[in-house]
């Protein structure tokens, strides 16, 4: 049998069309808008109005065009063609803002940009579930992780693994133990 599968994918609606899923192992991660830092420290970007601005995406991500037209307490929206943006990077997503391509980038929350920050507003979930391993829908990978997971989950392992994530693995920016673990609060 060949299975193919991706760890570390969030479950969209567009995506689950498509793909399985197993059981996530993470907390869906929400999404920002993100802007240049403003010298005064506070952005002026609307998130509550789309219209005419230009959006930049990275991608790959949950929060995409998709997810954004889905809002429907945003006006403006659905995006037209010439208001989409992609960039692979972060680096190049923040480029697209210092030249004035885009108004603002959409994307998860904790993606780290050395010259944006997240404007306060508007946040949602683009994903359904967090991260999880996507695979073939006729892979049957889920068959086999979900009930090791479910295993894992609930012993000691898991917990102590979160507990110990940052002193492993260091300090992400804006992510801690309540962000990213499944059932910490």
């Amino acid at each position: 049998m060949n299975i193919v599968f991706f760890p570390g994918w969030s479950q969209t609606p567009e995506r689950r069309r498509a793909f399985a899923f197993t059981e996530p192992y993470t907390k869906p991660f929400p999404s920002a808008f993100f802007t240049l830092n403003a010298s005064s420290g506070k952005s002026s970007f609307d998130t509550s109005d789309m219209q005419g601005k230009k959006i930049g995406f990275l991608d790959g991500y949950a929060s995409d065009e998709h997810c954004l037209n889905r809002q429907d307490n945003i006006q403006g929206l659905p995006l037209k063609t010439e208001q989409i943006f992609h960039y692979l990077t972060p680096a190049d997503a923040e480029a697209g803002l210092r030249t004035n391509q885009v108004h603002a980038i959409y994307t998860t929350k904790y993606v780290s940009m050395a010259d944006a920050s997240p404007v306060e507003g508007k946040s949602f979930n683009c994903s359904t579930r967090g991260l999880s391993i996507m695979t073939r829908k006729d892979s049957g990978l889920e068959d086999w992780w979900n009930p090791a997971w479910e295993q894992i989950f609930h012993s000691t392992y898991y917990h102590v693994l979160c507990q110990t994530l940052v002193i492993r693995h260091g300090l992400f920016p804006g992510l801690n133990v309540e962000d990213i673990c499944l059932q910490f609060t």
